[in-house]
């Protein structure tokens, strides 16, 4: 699933497509399967009590938008909005000790940029949950890694976040960032690595990084 804009500057909104990716390597032609007529990309999905659901970033509508799958891998419902007048950028959610915790980077002043600064709400509830802010926001204010960049991921029973380093150019490089502690009163992490855009010289930023079993992708 991925932001596709098939003509890039025309003043054309992206819209969400899905692509079939066989072991072989081959890809299915792409297929829409969410268009507004505002911009839609960052699709996160995720499971919740068996069912499937995305997030995809709608800031250009002020929301936080939730869908749900009823028909693998084309049909999705509009679930309800998880949070309202907020300019959120591909948020990122995360179960963790009993709570869902919602990662976005937020633009609270009008012209300022929608990398800078990583906000951190909680809710007991998915649907309808009481969504609170955490009392550190921003949690982050680094254009170097603050916005979201992937899901978060255990390894060797550390958590790790994925973000994006927007110094220099949009979504530059990519970081692992080792969260060292996440709760209702502080959140912490350091990077310990990150994937730079540095194999290929046509290669200008790597975007976004997401695995799933034996299949990684970068966005670059």
């Amino acid at each position: 699933f991925f932001e596709e804009v098939p003509n890039p500057g025309a003043d054309e909104v992206g819209h969400i497509s899905v692509m079939e990716i066989k072991k072989n390597g081959e890809v299915s032609e792409p297929v829409i399967v969410l268009k507004k007529d505002y911009h839609l990309s960052y699709p996160f999905l995720f499971e919740h009590n068996g069912e499937l659901y995305m997030i995809p970033e709608t800031s250009q509508h002020s929301t936080v938008e939730l869908y749900k799958c009823t028909g693998f891998p084309t049909t999705w419902e509009f679930a309800g909005n998880l949070l309202e007048h907020i300019k959120a950028t591909d948020s990122t959610l995360l179960y963790k000790d009993g709570k869902y915790w919602l990662f976005a980077t937020v633009c609270e002043t009008a012209g300022a940029s929608m990398s800078e600064e990583l906000f951190l709400f909680h809710a007991d509830e998915l649907i309808g949950g009481n969504w609170q802010p955490h009392p550190g926001n921003p949690v982050i204010s680094d254009v170097r890694s603050a916005r979201p960049a992937g899901a978060f991921f255990t390894y060797n029973g550390k958590l790790y976040r994925p973000s994006q380093d927007c110094a220099g150019r949009y979504g530059f490089a990519t970081n692992i960032n080792e969260v060292l502690e996440l709760n209702e009163h502080s959140y912490r992490e350091q990077r310990v690595t990150r994937v730079s855009p540095d194999w290929a010289k046509d290669v200008l930023a790597t975007h976004t990084l997401t695995f799933s079993h034996d299949l990684t992708m970068i966005d670059a």
